[in-house]
């Protein structure tokens, strides 16, 4: 115990109930929590990024068409 803390043990370990009896075992174990972590990391990314569009889509789909080419207005960049 570390500062009153457990250590991390990965979840496989815990299903499993033991923990490793070799070093090749806990190396194949790491590598494949790795493997589910970066798997997971993906999904969250590719969720994010589909929740992303589908909010962009909804909202410009009401917005109105705005042409600024030819207009001209003052910038007021005073700071409090």
């Amino acid at each position: 115990m570390v500062m009153g803390k457990s250590p991390i043990v990965l979840t496989n370990w815990v299903a499993h109930g033991q923990l490793p009896s070799d070093a090749s075992e806990e190396v194949s174990m790491v590598t494949q929590f790795d493997e589910e972590r970066w798997c997971l990391w993906e999904m969250v990314k590719a969720n994010l990024e589909n929740a992303h569009k589908q909010n962009k889509d909804f909202v410009d789909k009401y917005r109105p068409k705005v042409n600024f080419e030819r207009d001209e207005m003052w910038l007021n960049i005073k700071i409090f």
